[in-house]
């Protein structure tokens, strides 16, 4: 077809942006819906390339900026958000250029506020377990989040009133107990059984200056004798 229908191609995908950026993938889909041949989708994406209204890189880095200041996700799922808009998973690396690890720690504690409030009215175990199942969903790796989670816990135990401490107190003993008789059973004693019942509390919430103080009142009492 001829430079007319070339051009109504370009300014078919210039109307389609005026609501936001879009990437080269999104600018192909809805062209291609538009029946518009490759060659004109071609001539078309080459155009808009040249002149700048369409750029991969700016998407991107578009997306890092505004991801840092409304939803806080984290580098995994900003990944798979950006593959979804059709990003290519070559260019996904440049993630790093426009969100470093810092801004992604400062996000991750900016979300975990978020979903500590969501979830404060469970207990402990159940708390720390769904918080963290719904950072990772957004992206964040065990390992970043983890360690933020549990001193966020740590605080929240010390501003807790005398009753909710003493409930409290009474589930990390009835979960000791639970893992003191499974771990025995298993013919672990001394300090690897301490080990291995401090890695099952961990994985319940509690925060690890409790489980530290317990471990060390239950040593005392004879529990890691060899």
């Amino acid at each position: 077809m001829g430079k007319k229908a070339q051009l109504s191609a370009f300014d078919r995908a210039m109307n389609y942006l005026t609501y936001r950026d879009r990437t080269e993938a999104e600018i192909v889909e809805y062209l291609q819906k538009k029946n518009y041949s490759e060659r004109e989708i071609a001539e078309g994406l080459a155009l808009l390339i040249q002149y700048g209204y369409i750029d991969d890189e700016r998407y991107i880095k578009n997306t890092c900026e505004l991801n840092k200041i409304t939803k806080y996700y984290g580098k995994k799922r900003l990944a798979q958000e950006l593959i979804r808009k059709g990003i290519p998973k070559s260019k996904i690396e440049d993630i790093n250029l426009y969100y470093s690890e810092e801004e992604e720690t400062d996000c991750c504690q900016k979300l975990l506020e978020e979903a500590l409030k969501r979830y404060c009215h469970e207990e402990p175990e159940k708390r720390f377990r769904k918080v963290m199942n719904w950072m990772m969903r957004r992206g964040y790796a065990y390992d970043l989040v983890h360690p933020l989670l549990t001193q966020e816990l740590e605080n929240f135990t010390e501003e807790m009133s005398d009753d909710d401490r003493e409930s409290h107190r009474d589930s990390i003993e009835a979960a000791y107990q639970k893992y003191f008789r499974m771990q025995r059973t298993k013919g672990y004693s001394g300090y690897e059984l301490r080990m291995r019942i401090q890695r099952n509390l961990r994985s319940r919430g509690f925060s690890g200056s409790e489980i530290h103080e317990l471990l060390n009142e239950k040593k005392e009492e004879g529990d890691f004798d060899e």
